[in-house]
């Protein structure tokens, strides 16, 4: 009788150990498990942000953006090594992160392991989770500087014709209306016309007049900068953005523009966007007033971009 009653204590003990066991390893996969979504989750916001800002400085050079998608990721409390950044064909950026994480379950078999099989390799405590994200450059919008050319400021009226540009008979001591405003000659000159001017310009501020007709260079860049566009004065009021015709022009004090003489300083009162209607062989541009524009200054030209998180397989378009 005594004999029976050790057994089933025996039997109740292991069954009970049997299910200790199971419990707490059931215990540790569900902390695993919860453990392994909040890392996953930190590791996958710190790839997305170290993604964005690599591809951001992508805008400066490769090498930049591995620098910053590095020391983004080490912000965010997991450090990576350049070649865990990829630059691909200079418009994306991917990012690779992944850390050991400690195991509940790993450690409860490598104690017990470490009991039963003592001269045994100890089992794994951690698991290695990662995270990767891409991020692309693209250029979204062209934003043109202002003309070098200054028109005399005046009350304008909406659809007129005005001269932005004098040709023979029409200077003031030998100004056509022509600004060096990047610098002086005619190739910078000619560059600001087709692309707008590289140079901030500010209301109060003084421009230098580039002195001479500057004939060639401007029949050039504004045929050029027109080409084949056919878009009328009307449409180009309703979306100033389907034509290269609307240009921003500075506008002078009167006084200091007409007492220029040879190369002088003038004084900028504003600027206003014009439609340019043609140009003549002589120099000379025209163009109807279509608005003043309510800013203390004109940013010189530049590219606009974004950066946006893209899956792997999306296809990479050239950033420019």
């Amino acid at each position: 009788m005594r004999i029976g009653n050790r057994n089933e204590r025996g039997s109740t003990l292991v069954t009970t150990a049997f299910f200790a066991t199971a419990l707490v390893v059931f215990m540790g996969l569900v902390a695993d498990a919860g453990l392994m979504m909040y890392q996953r989750t930190r590791m996958q916001t710190a790839a997305d942000a170290a993604a964005l800002a690599g591809a951001k400085a992508l805008i400066n050079s490769p090498a930049q953006a591995i620098v910053a998608a590095q020391e983004l990721a080490s912000q965010n409390g997991f450090p990576i090594a350049a070649n865990q950044v990829i630059v691909q064909k200079g418009s994306r950026v991917t990012v690779s992160i992944d850390a050991p994480t400690d195991s509940m379950v790993g450690r409860v078999l490598g104690a017990g392991q470490a009991k039963a099989e003592p001269n045994q390799p100890p089992q794994p405590t951690s698991f290695v989770i990662g995270a990767q994200s891409s991020a692309d450059l693209h250029c979204i919008e062209l934003q043109n500087g202002a003309r070098p050319w200054g028109v005399p400021d005046t009350d304008f009226a909406v659809g007129r014709e005005y001269v932005l540009k004098q040709g023979p008979g029409g200077s003031v001591s030998g100004n056509f209306q022509a600004l060096a405003i990047d610098g002086t000659g005619a190739n910078i000159y000619r560059q600001a016309i087709l692309n707008g001017s590289k140079t901030t310009v500010s209301v109060g501020g003084m421009l230098a007049t580039e002195p001479g007709n500057m004939n060639g260079p401007t029949v050039t860049a504004v045929n050029q900068l027109v080409g084949n566009d056919r878009t009328a004065y009307e449409q180009a009021r309703l979306n100033p953005s389907r034509t290269p015709r609307v240009v921003t022009v500075v506008l002078l004090d009167a006084a200091s523009f007409f007492g220029a003489n040879g190369r002088s300083n003038v004084v900028v009162t504003g600027f206003a966007r014009f439609f340019i209607t043609y140009t003549t062989s002589r120099g000379e541009v025209f163009g109807r007033f279509m608005d003043r524009i309510d800013a203390p200054e004109i940013i010189g030209t530049r590219l606009n971009y974004e950066v946006k998180l893209v899956d792997a397989e999306t296809p990479i378009v050239p950033a420019i």
